[in-house]
């Protein structure tokens, strides 16, 4: 017998970023737990109103779930059912893909990129897609498993993956907050409040669209 639980989170104001990104990385990580045990069968994160979804309404993180992953790719939906982010390593590109209509946009390859046991930025790209504009990065953390990456942007804020063997990848809509949007930097961390234990910068991605592809 299935069940269909419906969940809502309300945040109190001014509640800190990192205190939010701590709870949902928790939240990510017991979704998996539950998805390994047979419990928790399919998520999904509905629309405030009819066609909008949260993620996409402003400037920020894309909120994403695993969808799946291997040693040869990273595949995440976010938000969920509206957009699939595919990290290849055999090309070494980020794919993204559109559910409804069906649409697919590919980031350009390179030479294949594995995980080499090492804290690694490998990608860094963007696109612009029906009216949206989205950067785009991933790479590899030291450990295949129970490593964390933190993402930050020029504002700022900041978002928590939970490595998926040895990989991750973050995209961010920058329509709304062109500059402050900006990923600046991404941290090897071992828990959400821990030190950090590697830092990379984020360079510019070339032939990123500009303000202009997003919708007025």
């Amino acid at each position: 017998m299935e069940y269909l639980v419906t969940m809502t989170t309300h945040v109190p104001d001014g509640t800190p970023d990192q205190v939010v990104d701590e709870i949902r990385a928790r939240e990510a990580a017991q979704s998996r737990e539950l998805a390994a045990a047979g419990h928790l069968l399919r998520l999904w994160r509905p629309p405030l109103r009819p066609g909008e979804w949260r993620s996409l309404r402003s400037g920020g993180f894309v909120t994403s779930d695993l969808e799946r992953y291997s040693p040869q790719r990273l595949v995440l939906q976010g938000p969920l059912s509206t957009i699939r982010w595919t990290f290849a390593a055999a090309t070494c590109s980020i794919d993204l893909y559109w559910f409804a209509p069906p649409g697919l946009q590919r980031g350009p390859g390179r030479p294949p990129c594995r995980w080499q046991h090492r804290f690694s930025l490998t990608v860094v790209g963007g696109f612009a897609s029906r009216g949206h504009v989205f950067s785009v990065i991933a790479g590899y953390a030291a450990s295949r498993e129970g490593q964390l990456v933190r993402a930050a942007l020029a504002d700022g804020r900041t978002w928590i993956y939970q490595v998926q063997n040895g990989a991750w990848l973050f995209a961010v809509q920058r329509c709304g907050d062109f500059t402050g949007t900006a990923l600046r930097s991404v941290q090897e961390i071992a828990a959400p409040a821990g030190p950090v234990t590697a830092r990379l910068r984020v360079p510019a991605a070339r032939h990123l669209p500009g303000a202009a592809g997003c919708a007025s």
